[in-house]
C-alpha cells in the first residue's frame, strides 16, 4: 500500500556468555571481554519445525574489555559484528544472519530498560513451556522494579 507505515515491532531476546559446545551452551561462561565469544539464548524455543536455542558469536576482528565505557567508544568509531547463528538442543550451531551493533552507546540511568522475551517474544519464536512457567514471574516482578538511584538498601545485622 504506497503511503503506509509498517507498524513497528519490539520484541526481546536475552543472550549471555555461554559456551559453544552442546553442554556449553546450557552452561553461563563469565567473560571478561566482550569479543571474542559467544552469547547463547540459554534457554529454547519452540517453533514450527521443532525446538532451537539461538546466539551471537563476536567476530575475531575486535576484541574489547566488557565494559560499558569501552563499548561506547569502539561503536562510536565502527559497528561491532557478531554473527547470528541457529541450533537444535542437541545440534551444530548454523549461522543465518549478521548482528550489527552500532552506536551512539546510551546508558540508562535517566529510565532503565526493562526486557521481557515472554511478553514481547520474536514472531515465530516461543519461549518452551516449562520456561514460561518458571521465568515468568522473574520478568513481571523486574518490570516493577523501581529505579535505583538514591534507594538505600537495608541489611540485617547477624551474618545470615
Amino acid at each position: 500500500m504506497a503511503g503506509a507505515t509498517a507498524a513497528r515491532l519490539t520484541s526481546d531476546l536475552l543472550l549471555a556468555t555461554t559456551g559453544h559446545t552442546v553442554a556449553g551452551r546450557r552452561l553461563l561462561r563469565p567473560a571478561t571481554r566482550w569479543a571474542p565469544g559467544m552469547y547463547g539464548s540459554l534457554f529454547a524455543f519452540a517453533t514450527g519445525s521443532g525446538t532451537v536455542l539461538l546466539g551471537a558469536v563476536a567476530r575475531r576482528s575486535w576484541s574489547l574489555p566488557a565494559n560499558f565505557d569501552a563499548l561506547a567508544r569502539s561503536v562510536e568509531q565502527r559497528p561491532l559484528l557478531f554473527d547470528l547463528v541457529v541450533a537444535s538442543p542437541s545440534g551444530p550451531w548454523e549461522r543465518f544472519g549478521v548482528l550489527r551493533l552500532e552506536g551512539p552507546a546510551q546508558q540508562d540511568l535517566a529510565e532503565p530498560m526493562r526486557f521481557n522475551p515472554i511478553r514481547r517474544p520474536i514472531p515465530g519464536l516461543n519461549p518452551a513451556a516449562w520456561h514460561r512457567r518458571l521465568r515468568e514471574p522473574a520478568y513481571v516482578a523486574a518490570q516493577r522494579t523501581p529505579h535505583r538511584t538514591g534507594v538505600q538498601l537495608h541489611t540485617r545485622a547477624g551474618g545470615r
